[in-house]
């Protein structure tokens, strides 16, 4: 008997503020889940001395923002969890 499997990660592409099905379900991945145009990182950084932690989190959220998402819905990596982990 096959088990099911739980989808967690939904594959969002394209402009993602111009369609609100996508922004609602644009996945707040961490930066080592991602890659950026040079381009769009230089509309982003420096990021704010201000935060102290989840910097990557200013980075993914606003990305969309200044160019269009491409979402790869295979798993390209494994998640591992280490002793010493913030969270």
């Amino acid at each position: 008997m096959k088990s099911k499997r739980t989808v967690i990660f939904i594959a969002v592409s394209g402009r993602v503020p111009e369609n609100r099905s996508a922004l609602l379900q644009y996945p707040m991945t961490s930066t080592s889940c991602r890659a950026f145009r040079r381009a769009a990182l230089e509309k982003l950084l420096p990021v704010p001395q201000g935060l102290r932690s989840q910097a990557d989190a200013f980075l993914t959220a606003l990305v969309m923002f200044i160019a269009p998402v491409v979402a790869v819905p295979n798993y390209l990596g494994k998640y591992r969890l280490h002793g010493a982990n913030l969270f």
